[in-house]
């Protein structure tokens, strides 16, 4: 009996039991469906309905029934894809909205990077690049901090005459998107380099980040009290203990610096990957004092040999692939949407930004196929773009331009035009048409003589007279 009682109380218990454990079987595993799968994050989940993105991206992605949505934890998205093509199309894409806030979307791996689903691919356009330094490595440093370059649209031998360049960039989700930057050239003079965000909406008007709105910004004074009770987070700073620094009993130690190693303050990573500073004290750790110092001669050179050159750094320091230069100056081109100058121009060359009121009549297709298919990457219903009032209505597919219609020829139907042509004289119209006919010493037959009609007429009309082909004598 007191048997039987124990095992009953610790059945009851609530202690943590063994976990479960999967075994290693096909059955257990979806790696294989999930190869043709894109994930994604909401970056502004109060202003985006799961719910709505699930069902609703298919048809604003022309994938209906071609793609299937799950709903992850943490406002991650998953959608499985029937064909890789059309997979890869979006990716290529860029940038995509739902309800005018961004999203995130990422090709689905198995074990996904540090900062996977944390960056936007976004095409950028530079203005007011001096002439004197209008190359195409002056725009990839000034490209470099907005974000990592992965492509440069520019053509030195093609006229450019919209005013901007253009160069595809990874923004860290986290960082402000800021609207302009200060270049100072070598001769010391500064000028004000001014950014727009292609297929970027919405973001906060307080800090110029894509992740929240003003309502919800940590620098709104109006949030502080919110911000101290824990409502809302405050903006990502990095703390000093998270730089990597160089340790006493670190083979690195008195061969590089900490500035060497530490954070890129205009793009927020680390100069030179973890990986490569792995290898590196690898390589270091030898026994033989003479051996060692070859090594760290190589280390050294290795480093500070990329000091200027930017495309070493990214692809040897940091691991990253190198950037892209195309000829292709209109590739991937979006619209970019600006909610402050409403109506305004931003330069003289006719190139206007597209604003909340002029957006319906502005509105251009995209280049790429795809693109112009979801030009809005919206639902069909209205949103409101502002707090000034301001609304437009825009539908996925369409281009915001209605068809011209030329003037229509007003014409009678088909039976009064035979009705007419069976009467005695043929009316009072074709009466003076025949005068007019006989003035000019043609005639044309009435279509009451031989019950014939007047199209069939028309066709049969042969000048009776050869043309005269040499020229007039004056």
């Amino acid at each position: 009996m007191e048997f039987a009682l124990d095992k009953a109380l610790k059945e009851m218990s609530l202690d943590e039991e063994e976990p479960i454990v999967l075994r290693n079987l096909p059955q257990f595993s979806s790696c294989e469906r999930n190869e043709q799968s894109i994930i994604g994050r909401l970056l502004c989940p109060e202003n985006q309905k799961m719910s709505s993105v699930i069902h609703e991206m298919p048809r604003i992605w022309r994938v209906y029934n071609r793609a299937r949505g799950i709903a992850l934890p943490n406002d991650r998205f998953q959608f499985i894809f029937d064909s890789e093509r059309e997979m890869l199309t979006i990716l290529e894409a860029g940038a995509w909205t739902f309800n005018d806030w961004s999203m995130t979307l990422e090709r689905w791996v198995e074990k996904p990077p540090a900062d996977y689903l944390k960056v936007l691919p976004v095409w950028i356009r530079l203005r007011n690049i001096p002439v004197n330094h209008m190359t195409k490595d002056t725009i990839q440093e000034i490209a470099e901090h907005i974000g990592t370059v992965t492509d440069v649209a520019f053509d030195p031998l093609k006229p450019l005459s919209k005013g901007y360049v253009r160069a595809r960039v990874l923004l860290d989700v986290s960082r402000p998107l800021r609207n302009n930057r200060i270049l100072q050239t070598p001769t010391g003079e500064t000028v004000t380099i001014n950014i727009e965000y292609e297929r970027i909406r919405r973001r906060c008007y307080q800090c110029q980040r894509i992740t929240h709105d003003k309502e919800r910004c940590p620098f709104n004074p109006l949030n502080r009290q919110v911000i101290a009770t824990g409502g809302v987070k405050s903006s990502t700073v990095i703390p000093s203990r998270l730089i990597p620094q160089i340790s006493k009993d670190d083979p690195l130690f008195g061969v590089l610096t900490n500035d060497d190693v530490g954070i890129d303050f205009a793009t927020g990573k680390p100069k030179i990957a973890k990986e490569v500073l792995d290898e590196m004290r690898q390589y270091l750790s030898v026994a033989d004092p003479e051996v060692k110092k070859i090594h760290i001669a190589r280390v050294r050179k290795s480093v500070w040999d990329l000091e200027g050159d930017l495309q070493g750094q990214k692809t040897f320091l940091r691991l990253e692939a190198p950037t892209k230069f195309t000829t292709d100056v209109d590739q991937g081109k979006g619209l970019v949407f600006d909610f402050e100058g409403i109506g305004t121009s931003t330069d003289g060359g006719g190139e206007h930004v597209v604003s909340a009121v002029a957006q319906g009549k502005a509105m251009t297709r995209l280049s790429q196929p795809l693109q112009s298919r979801s030009a809005t990457y919206a639902t069909a219903s209205q949103q409101e773009l502002d707090s000034t009032g301001f609304k437009a209505s825009f539908s996925a597919g369409s281009s915001g331009i209605k068809p011209s219609r030329g003037k229509q020829r007003r014409r009678p139907s088909q039976w009064k035009r035979k009705a007419q042509a069976l009467k005695p004289g043929g009316g009072p119209k074709q009466a003076v048409h025949a005068e007019e006919s006989m003035k000019e010493g043609t005639y044309k037959r009435k279509a009451t003589h031989e019950n014939v009609w007047i199209a069939k007429v028309a066709k049969q009309n042969d000048s009776a007279v050869v043309p005269v082909e040499e020229p007039l004598q004056h």
